[in-house]
């Protein structure tokens, strides 16, 4: 399956001519101005998020041992820093979450 932005830009609508006391008849294809306004929401949102999600991993990231998914066995960061490991416990479980991982 093609990405949607690929798909919404390459979708051609029909281009109507109107003259007046004729019957609108059609004079070939044209670029949807709709679905390309949505493509470019959507690219938007998509560097939004991506700018979002380096912001979120940076969180992530246990300055103990380096590691962004889970800490590995000899890290104290926990014992050092509830507070932060809490923090950096929750971003994980979001970042889980939205990569289906939770």
């Amino acid at each position: 399956m093609s990405d949607i932005v690929e798909r919404l830009r390459a979708r051609q609508v029909t281009n109507w001519v109107h003259a007046t006391g004729q019957t609108p008849r059609a004079s070939g294809k044209r670029t949807d101005p709709l679905c390309a306004a949505a493509a470019d929401e959507i690219e938007r949102l998509r560097a939004e998020v991506a700018q979002l999600r380096e912001w979120l991993e940076a969180d992530a990231r246990c300055p103990c041992c380096d590691t962004v998914d889970a800490c590995l066995d000899d890290c104290t960061f926990a014992t050092d820093c509830p507070q932060d490991a809490g923090r950096m416990a929750e971003v994980r479980a979001l970042l889980a979450a939205r990569k289906g991982e939770a």
